[in-house]
């Protein structure tokens, strides 16, 4: 191993001394600390062979073959154009040199050029271009005549391998910094001068790949949206009502509601993925939610009856439980015998109907002046402004219903290139295999389509419905507190609902509960309603009771005992254990004894008192 100051390394790569110094702490030079002139006597050396082969060789004096140092063909980086132009210089050097050869006269040039200049009238050459080229060809060859401007040095370049590595790692951030930035840190960093940023742009032109670069500069979801490879999909197998799919989308229109406030209205609509028509929607101003989820999907059944498979987004308002989970057996696709499944998350590519969410904004409402663009950035001028100014702008609710029906329309008798030219409302109508499943009668739909509760328990005050926030009862709901229902409502309408029992038999029409406001007073109609439904359960119970005379539980009592008889026993007595009768015999004898003794003892006691006492008394008396 040769070990070498740091200056003579600093010499021989072209950079400064604290550069080596960053670089062996980093670990890319391998080194060591020997005594000598140096920061407390100690000098560092780096290992010559852990430099590149270039600086070794650089510095033990060896210099590279002719061979080595030749560069490649400069036709290997040449564009099209430029070979073409070269190829033409090269054509007419070697004319000229032929021409002069044989052509005997005084001024040959001017010979050659009437005659060259004739046979190429699109591309006249002067005196100045030819001897020009005359002397590059001599001097080069071929390769003298290929113009280096634009391109003619493609592939070279003055910034070091480890610069532009770095350089990549801080450029290659979706962070998005720029190349100036970047430039500065990295030149700070290997403490080298660097090309200017004009440089570094030319070789992320030519070296890093735009898939590369709008992956780590814009995200995975727009490298996965624009470059990485799919699997296209044959719809050709598919038949009208096959399968519909539902999505979302806000309009990047300024519109007037109801209330006076300006928004932007949201699109609910379901497409047939066979003939690509819309075969029906909603619009809201709120949140898109499972209530609007399913009054798009109801209008669309009430249209063009219903589908067999249905493909859906992934957000929670097409994962409530009633609508389109397969493992509820009350939920709508469960008993409208549909098939769910769900499209990858954030993958624009499984759900056609986004491209037509596309077309109705890029090909329709940008010429509407109520136009706001989905990007501050692009927004006209004119409605940059608050919510509140834009009143005087906006599109009032009805006109923009209107819009929505007539673009809808429109784009369901339109030429669509999908579909080879036919429009998605005939592609529906003749796309049928078999008959289309519809319910009959829209009473029947109409309870295909409520939303249902899981199961809820009969209170005092009825059934409390979590997702309306009420208490509905009705007297047929007495028999069942504490009991456990189900209960389907219409969304429009929730004064009432109709509950069934657990085995989906329909059980009562329950009445909304009004609530009384807990500081304000009761209106005399909620103080009625009250009375009403307690006189109700009141006689409820009454009926319950049967009206049957009973003799009471006395009367009960006084057959039983009657029923007892004394009895005497017989004198064939049997000991069931003489042992037992033995000591019992034994022990009340000897409790006897011991009575008889405690007795006497006792009046001994007493008599001796008595004497004590009269002893006391005598001495008293006589005083001594």
């Amino acid at each position: 191993m040769t070990w070498v100051p740091v200056r003579e390394i600093a010499a021989v790569l072209r950079v400064a001394e604290t550069t080596i110094e960053r670089r062996a702490e980093r670990g890319l030079y391998k080194y060591e600390y020997a005594p000598g002139r140096g920061r407390g006597g100690r000098q560092l050396r780096i290992a010559l062979e852990s430099l590149p082969q270039e600086a070794q060789d650089r510095y033990n004096g060896v210099h590279p073959s002719e061979d080595r140092d030749k560069p490649a063909s400069a036709y290997l980086h040449m564009t099209d154009a430029q070979r073409e132009k070269a190829a033409f210089k090269h054509l007419a050097v070697a004319a000229y040199k032929d021409f002069k050869q044989e052509y005997s006269g005084l001024d040959k040039m001017v010979a050659f050029l009437e005659r060259f200049n004739a046979e190429h009238p699109e591309k006249p050459i002067t005196r100045r271009q030819l001897n020009h080229w005359e002397t590059l060809f001599d001097r080069d060859g071929v390769e003298g005549l290929v113009d280096r401007r634009g391109g003619g040095n493609k592939g070279s370049t003055d910034i070091p391998p480890e610069a532009w590595d770095l350089f990549r790692v801080y450029w290659l951030s979706e962070g998005r910094p720029t190349v100036e930035s970047c430039v500065e840190i990295v030149a700070d960093e290997l403490g080298m001068q660097l090309p200017t940023p004009a440089t570094f742009r030319r070789q992320i032109k030519d070296k890093i790949p735009l898939m590369v670069q709008d992956r780590y500069r814009k995200g995975k979801k727009y490298y996965e949206d624009h470059h990485a490879p799919y699997n296209p999909r044959d719809y050709s197998g598919y038949h009208s009502n096959d399968c519909w799919i539902a999505d979302h989308h806000v309009f990047d229109l300024a519109v007037l509601d109801q209330n006076g406030k300006v928004v932007r209205p949201w699109l609910s609509a379901w497409e047939d993925l066979h003939s690509r028509m819309i075969v029906g929607y909603a619009l809201n101003f709120v949140s898109p939610n499972s209530d609007i989820v399913l009054d798009s999907f109801a209008r669309a059944c009430y249209q063009c009856g219903l589908p067999d498979s249905i493909k859906l987004d992934n957000g929670k308002d097409y994962k409530a439980f009633d609508l389109f989970n397969t493992e509820f057996s009350m939920a709508v696709c469960r008993e409208m015998q549909i098939e769910v499944s769900f499209a990858l998350p954030y993958n624009a590519k499984a759900k056609p109907i986004e491209r037509l969410f596309g077309t109705l904004e890029k090909k329709y409402c940008k010429h509407f002046p109520q136009y706001l663009s989905n990007d501050p950035k692009t927004r006209p001028e004119k409605m940059r402004k608050r919510n509140d100014q834009l009143k005087q702008d906006a599109m009032p609710y009805e006109k923009f219903k209107k819009l929505v029906d007539d673009l809808i329309k429109t784009y369901n008798t339109s030429p669509n290139s999908a579909l080879k030219g036919k429009t998605p409302r005939d592609a529906y109508a003749e796309g049928f295999a078999k008959p289309m499943r519809v319910v009959v009668g829209e009473d029947a739909l109409n309870m295909f389509l409520m939303r249902t509760t899981k199961l809820l328990k009969v209170g005092r005050n009825g059934i409390r419905v979590p997702q309306i926030g009420y208490q509905f009862d009705d007297e047929k709901l007495y028999a069942h507190r504490g009991k456990s229902v189900y209960v389907r409502y219409n969304s429009d309408d929730v004064r009432t609902v109709y509950v069934f029992t657990e085995s989906n038999d329909f059980l009562c029409i329950a009445t909304c509960i009004p609530l009384c406001e807990y500081s304000g007073p009761v209106a005399m109609e909620q103080i009625r309603e009250l009375q009403r439904r307690k006189k109700a359960q009141n006689k409820f119970l009454r009926e319950q009771m049967p009206d049957v005379p009973a003799q009471g539980a006395a009367a009960f009592l006084s057959r039983k005992a009657a029923r007892w008889q004394d009895f005497e026993p017989d004198n064939t007595l049997i000991a069931f254990n003489p042992v037992k009768h033995r000591h019992a015999a034994e022990i009340q004898k000897a409790e006897e004894v011991l009575q008889t003794k405690e007795a006497v003892t006792q009046a001994g006691r007493s008599a001796q008192r008595q004497k004590q006492i009269q002893e006391a008394y005598h001495r008293q008396m006589t005083g001594g």
